[in-house]
């Protein structure tokens, strides 16, 4: 997402909110989500952020998964047992044909 970002209309706008951001001051309902993380700093502030179970979209984001630290830790919100994970099918392995 570009915070410098120039929306045509209001729809567009909304529809390009991170939801997660919008949790940032309740860490239970941040981790109700099957969408969000939660994510500290080194002082142990943490941040609702978008992300999957091996840490945050957002790279900028200093924190892991759990490390049994507790600060820059990301903890996954509530995993939805009916959504498989993406699985990249964009590869660029190629095989040489060997007959």
């Amino acid at each position: 997402m570009n915070e410098n970002q120039i929306y045509l209309n209001k729809n567009e706008c909304v529809n390009n909110i991170d939801q997660c951001l919008l949790l940032n001051n309740n860490k239970d309902k941040c981790l109700a989500r099957s969408e969000c993380g939660w994510c500290t700093d080194n002082n142990k502030n943490g941040i609702c952020v978008s992300g999957t179970p091996i840490g945050p979209f957002n790279l900028e984001y200093n924190c892991k998964p759990d490390t049994g630290e507790v600060k820059n830790t990301f903890t996954m919100g509530k995993v939805n047992p009916f959504i498989l994970p993406t699985i990249n099918t964009n590869t660029n392995i190629f095989y040489e044909n060997t007959i």
